[in-house]
Formats: structure tokens, C-alpha cells, sequence
């Protein structure tokens, strides 16, 4: 393949071969004749070199906006991927941590982990077990309800903790049931006197306490 080279203006061209030009030149070469196509059609030429090709060139038209689109979809793919990987990572740190503190109280709830960390109010449901049960070492076993619902005729919430944690999760969101404000909403000094009754300052300190504890488990993440 012969190609023009010129060395200066108003000097008549030389003839060259491609194949004896030193890589330079080559690559000066291309980056001319890819920007004169480009130019001639934009967003429609991909130039790429093929393999075995006598020529060493060849020029592929496509579409240059569905190439950017399928570009533009792998990364909100990659990126959805490593969201979703980090995510994973922090919620299995987040069980080792909440195990390892549930443990340390001696609490049941250590075993239900797993099903305590996938719902809204797990900090809320641990700091009310540690103030009305002992982190749920002392309950009516039967009724999977360490949270004191119900007073003196204990609400069932199932027939094991997870059953149990799940049940008190529902209650914090729907109760109580004549208040627009629901007790996931409120404070512990909101709850003293209404969850709690009659109300007891220490019952107020030892739900704020755990809460604290657990909020700052979680920040340590």
C-alpha cells in the first residue's frame, strides 16, 4: 500500500511505502485518515484494525448512539453491582456486631439476627426488649412476646422469636391504633407514660441507653 507523504508545501509529494514507515508515521497516518472520516461521518464510523487483514485497515459503520446507550447500561450495571456487593458486606458486619452485643447480655435475640436487621425498627425492638424482659431472657416462652404487649393478657405474637420479632416490628408501626402518630415514630419520652404505664424514669433511661449503643454499632460500620 502506497500513501502520499508531503514534506513541505509547493515540494512535489513523495511516493512511500506504509509497510517500510517507521511506527510513527504510521500512527500519524491513521489519526489523519480516522479524523478525515469522522468528519465526513460523524457518529457513524469506527475505524479498527483487523487481524490478518492485507491492508491493515477497516472501517465499520454503526450507530454511534446505541453504542453509547449499551456503554452508558454496563456501567449503571457495574455500578448497580458494587452498590448491591457493599451493601451485602455491611449487612453481614452488621450481624457480627449485632451478635456479638446481643451475646455479651446473654440475649435470645441473638439467634434471630438475621430476621432482626431486615426490619425498620430492630434498634427500637432490642432497646424495648432490654427494658421489659432483659433482652428477652424473661418472657411467657408460649407467646414469642418479650416487649411487655399487652400487660397482664400478653398479646401472642408466635410461636418463636422470629414470628415474635416480626409481630413487634407490625405493632410499633400500626399502634396505637387511635393515634396518628404510631410508636415507630416516637421518641422514648413520647412512649413513657403511653407504651409505659404508669410512667418510670428508669424505664425511659435503659431504652435510651441501649438505643444509644446500638445507633453507635451501627455507625462503626
Amino acid at each position: 500500500m502506497d500513501v502520499l507523504q508531503i514534506i513541505r508545501p509547493k515540494i512535489k509529494p513523495l511516493k512511500a511505502s506504509y509497510d517500510k514507515l517507521s511506527q510513527w508515521h504510521k500512527l500519524t497516518i491513521l489519526l489523519i485518515i480516522t479524523s478525515l472520516v469522522s468528519l465526513t461521518l460523524p457518529h457513524q464510523t469506527l475505524a479498527q484494525e483487523k487481524t490478518g487483514s492485507k491492508n491493515g485497515l477497516v472501517f465499520v459503520t454503526g450507530n454511534h448512539d446505541d453504542f453509547m446507550k449499551q456503554i452508558s447500561l454496563e456501567a449503571r450495571q457495574k455500578f448497580a453491582e458494587e452498590q448491591l456487593r457493599q451493601e451485602l458486606e455491611r449487612k453481614n458486619r452488621l450481624i457480627e456486631k449485632l451478635e456479638q452485643y446481643l451475646n455479651s447480655h446473654r440475649s435470645p435475640l441473638a439467634e434471630v439476627v438475621p430476621t432482626l436487621i431486615n426490619l425498620k425498627n430492630w434498634k427500637k425492638i432490642v432497646a424495648l426488649s432490654a427494658a421489659e424482659s432483659s433482652y428477652c431472657r424473661k418472657y411467657p416462652i408460649g407467646t414469642a412476646n418479650c416487649w411487655g404487649v399487652g400487660g397482664a393478657e400478653i398479646w401472642d405474637f408466635g410461636s418463636n422469636l422470629h414470628e415474635g420479632v416480626i409481630s413487634m416490628n407490625k405493632f410499633l408501626e400500626t399502634h396505637p391504633k387511635r393515634s396518628k402518630v404510631k410508636y415507630s415514630q416516637m421518641s422514648f419520652e413520647q412512649m413513657n407514660g403511653l407504651y409505659k404505664q404508669p410512667a418510670a424514669e428508669h424505664w425511659l433511661i435503659n431504652n435510651q441507653v441501649v438505643y444509644n449503643d446500638l445507633v453507635n454499632l451501627e455507625r462503626e460500620l
